[in-house]
């Protein structure tokens, strides 16, 4: 039960293999009342009897994101935690990542990446950690070479997506709505500040830098969860953030192949990648894959609009 309700306040980053201190490891375990008994009972009610103060403050000593789950009474005290609090967390439990890189950009890109992965992190933690960090300064001047402008996107926002038994309506749509709104935002260009230039260093340096999250995160990722669960506000987003429908062989365009979707397939190449699908393997493949399934009209629809030449045995399938 713990477990899931963590899920959306989680301080773990699920992608980390750092190890703690075994001295932290040892006193911030998960206690367990069936296996300790009586002694775990009483290390509870000592727990339980701490100021919560003092237990943010193990926390943040810790780092070790095991001990918001040692109870119920433990884990709604993290649970309710302030935005500044966490924003302290993320800023210590991301410590180790390297100090200085060669461009701003790499710099600010490895610690949004990091930052996202955590369940804490929402929009307002988020905003507070951009006005709280500054990159260190450069020991010369900012290398110039091109990193790139995207950042990779967390797949734990989906989550927000996905129905829940026993969930109302209306709260289903406020908890859509949020995970939206700091999509938008995310997918949008967000600004940066950059450090104060080193004496040395050329006065043409950047005050700040610009990134956006990719839409194409984790090889279209998004999109094909998008289109599994028909959720077309997302979809649109998607499309509009420059998506592209032929990742991972065009898993998601398949799957609106697969329910035989021929609006939903057009959706998907409305934002000038039709052009493409006559050049690509990934056009004729999914020709194919339309016609194995019977999508006769999507299967039109590559061969006439999108003029991609069939195989002969697409043909025999099609004419059956």
């Amino acid at each position: 039960m713990i477990g899931r309700r963590a899920e959306n306040d989680s301080f773990r980053d699920p992608q980390s293999s750092t190890e703690r201190p075994k001295e932290f490891q040892s006193n911030c375990r998960p206690l367990s009342t069936t296996r300790a008994g009586k002694r775990s009972d009483e290390k509870l009610a000592v727990l339980h009897d701490l100021p919560v103060e003092l237990l943010y403050e193990i926390l943040l000593l810790s780092l070790n994101p095991s001990f918001t789950l040692v109870s119920r009474h433990i884990h709604l005290v993290f649970k309710s935690t302030s935005t500044h609090f966490r924003a302290d967390y993320l800023i210590e439990a991301t410590k180790s990542l390297g100090k200085y890189q060669y461009s701003f950009k790499l710099w600010w890109r490895d610690r949004l990446e990091t930052w996202l992965r955590y369940g804490i992190c929402d929009f307002e933690v988020l905003q507070l950690l951009i006005n709280q960090t500054r990159p260190p300064k450069p020991r010369d001047r900012d290398y110039p070479f091109h990193f790139g402008d995207n950042f990779e996107l967390p797949k734990r926002i989906l989550r927000s997506f996905a129905s829940v038994e026993s969930e109302g309506q209306e709260s289903r749509w406020a908890r859509e709505a949020t995970a939206m709104g700091f999509l938008r935002y995310l997918l949008s260009p967000v600004k940066l500040p950059a450090s104060a230039p080193a004496q040395d260093s050329q006065p043409s340096s950047p005050k700040t830098v610009t990134l956006s999250g990719s839409s194409n995160s984790h090889e279209g990722y998004f999109l094909r969860q998008a289109v599994h669960l028909e959720h077309e506000p997302l979809i649109d987003l998607l499309l509009a953030h420059d998506c592209d429908p032929l990742q991972k062989a065009g898993i998601a365009v398949k799957l609106a192949i697969r329910r035989k979707d021929e609006r939903m397939v057009r959706k998907l190449f409305s934002k000038g990648n039709v052009g493409r699908l006559c050049f690509s393997p990934v056009g004729r493949h999914l020709l194919e894959y339309s016609a194995e399934v019977g999508a006769r009209d999507i299967a039109n629809f590559f061969i006439k609009e999108t003029h991609i030449v069939p195989k002969p045995e697409t043909l025999k399938l099609l004419s059956n």
